[in-house]
């Protein structure tokens, strides 16, 4: 799994986030910058490479990144500073009538 939790409706893969709604959250959230791509190390090959992210959100706070949000097939997945994102993935899924789960599907409460 990418990151420490995932946004996500209850019956996915059945239905899934709207892409849209998820990016209208993105542009009310004052951390939030809309990425479609963000670099990184290959941890294969420990090559610098550009990961194509298209729909994702990178968190800055006080101007330094701290986490990413990545959206991949109608969720959405936390990577980053637990403290600083959890906040803004409850706001989330509450807004978009969805859950903030970790990998076994248990709620990640504040």
């Amino acid at each position: 799994m990418i990151g420490y939790g995932i946004i996500t409706l209850p019956n996915y893969p059945e239905a899934k986030l709207s892409r849209a709604a998820w990016l209208d959250f993105v542009r009310g959230e004052a951390l939030l910058k809309a990425r479609d791509s963000f670099s990184g190390i290959n941890p294969f090959t420990r090559e610098p490479v550009v990961f194509d992210v298209p729909g994702s959100a990178q968190v800055v706070q006080n101007g330094n990144a701290v986490g990413m949000f990545i959206w991949q097939d109608g969720r959405v997945f936390a990577d980053g500073e637990e403290a600083v994102l959890t906040p803004i993935a409850l706001r989330c899924a509450k807004a978009l009538n969805a859950r903030f789960e970790d990998e076994d599907g248990n709620p990640i409460q504040p």
